[in-house]
């Protein structure tokens, strides 16, 4: 029931918590209770009383710190949105309040694999290559390269006057895509983005372009660095593994998990360490904080996750996920705080039945456009 109140059960699980409640008044009754206490002035003025980033500290010093693949369960019990609280041995769930921005959590369940659609690999002479759907090539032979794309990964090999040229990897929204480039270093792209990179390296450096967000693991050779073109900054790598994202483009936020890379732009050169990330923004300086790894690199499980952040956010992920625009008809919707999940492994419309569960967000579609209120 708990679950239920915190938008966190599956379809199957609430249609089995729809059929207990009505055969069983038991069931029932200690549903109305439940609701009913959670919905009290006194509950409400507890959770208002709450210190929403204590908790939140708290709860991360009794979970171990996940990995992307298992961020969605340690995030469903955070704090900063929906409480979950052991109070005289009965759970409550508390949707708080922050004056004048509302919390909520919506979280969605583990993902399926995704099916993929629109993946395209473009030569610098203009040839495309489909790299999914019912007209994908497995293999195929450009330029005298040899490419093969399997487990929605692309390899290649081989060597000709072509291969110093430039392919663009292009990835639409919805999907996400894996290349393993000459060296052996591995790119994941997620949706809305794309890699420029040569078949072969040459001079003495390996470098690549990135648009929109990608994670890098990098094969080490201190006698070749590896040089990551993002907008207007570059990012100096030995061997390491980070995350770039320069979606939007007004910042560029690149976090580092394993080694020691430098972020360069105009006016600063910084060297991050591992835990520590860069964002440099549109007045030209470079912010250098810590991060979250499992907020950072979830996407590659197919998640989006947030921490207290403002719904307003959803006009720029849910097209990037669904490829569905966003409209917010009510600017203090936009203005709802939470913390919690979006799996583009899932339907959207489960989504959109959390978030109206925790906070009371309707929503409807018009002209294929999604509006919230």
């Amino acid at each position: 029931m708990v679950k239920k109140l915190a938008g966190m059960t599956t379809a199957s699980e609430n249609a089995c918590l729809d059929e207990l409640l009505a055969m069983d008044p038991a069931v029932k009754a200690q549903w109305d209770e439940l609701r009913t206490m959670t919905g009290s002035k006194d509950m409400q003025a507890f959770a208002e009383s709450l210190d929403v980033e204590s908790a939140w500290d708290e709860l991360q010093t009794i979970v171990a710190p996940a990995r992307p693949s298992r961020v969605i369960t340690l995030r469903r019990l955070s704090a900063a949105a929906a409480i979950i609280l052991l109070l005289g041995g009965t759970t409550y769930f508390l949707l708080t309040k922050q004056q004048p921005l509302r919390k909520v959590v919506a979280v969605n369940p583990p993902a399926n694999l995704p099916v993929v659609n629109g993946i395209r690999l473009q030569t610098e002479d203009g040839n495309v290559l489909a790299l999914d759907g019912e007209n994908a090539a497995k293999t195929a032979t450009v330029n005298g390269i040899q490419l093969s794309n399997d487990n929605e990964t692309l390899r290649f090999e081989g060597n000709g006057s072509a291969a110093t040229k430039w392919n663009t990897l292009i990835v639409p929204a919805k999907l996400d895509y894996k290349v393993v480039l000459a060296d052996g270093s591995q790119v994941w792209l997620n949706a809305n983005s794309q890699l420029r990179f040569p078949f072969a390296f040459s001079g003495d450096y390996r470098e690549v372009f990135v648009e929109g967000e990608a994670y890098f693991s990098i094969v080490p050779n201190a006698s070749r660095p590896f040089i990551v073109n993002i907008g207007e900054s570059k990012v100096e790598v030995l061997g390491t593994e980070f995350n770039l994202n320069n979606y939007g483009q007004k910042t560029i936020t690149t976090s580092l998990v394993k080694g020691a890379i430098a972020v360069n732009n105009k006016t600063e050169r910084v060297v991050l360490s591992p835990g520590r990330e860069a964002v440099y923004n549109e007045s030209g300086r470079v912010k250098v904080q810590p991060f979250d790894e499992g907020y950072a690199t979830s996407w590659m499980s197919g998640v989006y996750t947030f921490h207290n952040t403002p719904l307003s956010v959803m006009v720029d992920v849910v097209p990037r996920m669904f490829d569905v625009k966003v409209i917010f008809d009510n600017p203090e919707v936009a203005a709802i705080r939470f913390t919690g999940a979006m799996n583009k492994h899932e339907e959207l419309s489960y989504f959109l039945h959390n978030l109206d569960l925790a906070a009371d967000v309707k929503s409807y579609y018009k002209d294929g456009v999604l509006h919230l209120k």
